[in-house]
């Protein structure tokens, strides 16, 4: 898997719209990226619940890799499973950029 930057992430202010940064860099505050409000998109694509949600990636991604590692199917069905399964591995796959 790709390795991206440590988390956690946090939603900071930027003049151009939400940030995505991270405090964990060696040489402090890191601006991972910036999110911008459009006027074409506005009441459809907010951007600060755009940048809470890429926020979250670290925590997302780990808690797929936590589901991954002890989902069972004795608790569904083998279809359900499966599908589960494949979902989680796709998402997984996904945010290490395969």
């Amino acid at each position: 898997m790709n390795k991206h930057t440590e988390g956690p992430w946090r939603v900071g202010r930027s003049g151009d719209g939400v940030e995505i940064v991270s405090d964990e860099m060696p040489s402090g505050v890191a601006e991972l990226a910036t999110v911008h409000s459009s006027a074409e998109y506005a009441g459809t694509l907010p951007a600060e619940a755009n940048a809470r949600l890429m926020a979250a990636a670290p925590q997302l991604l780990e808690a797929l890799v936590a589901a991954r590692e002890n989902v069972t199917d004795e608790w569904l069905s083998l279809e359900q499973y499966g599908r589960l399964i494949n979902h989680i591995d796709a998402a997984i796959s996904a945010a290490g950029g395969e």
